[in-house]
């Protein structure tokens, strides 16, 4: 592979790569906003079955 060829390779890979890099940033932004939502969900649950053994 020519040195001219394999530079270029290297930075669709790189490019690929930061894509990747946000998307993933991304997705782990929204699992922790539902993980938030869910963790209110199931507070106000817990709240709900406490009132009712009270």
């Amino acid at each position: 592979m020519s040195k001219e060829r394999e530079e270029e390779t290297h930075d669709v890979e790189y490019e690929w790569e930061k894509k990747l890099d946000e998307k993933m940033k991304k997705f782990g932004e929204r699992a922790e906003e539902a993980g938030k939502k869910f963790d209110r969900k199931m507070k106000k649950v817990g709240d709900k079955v406490d009132s009712y053994f009270k």
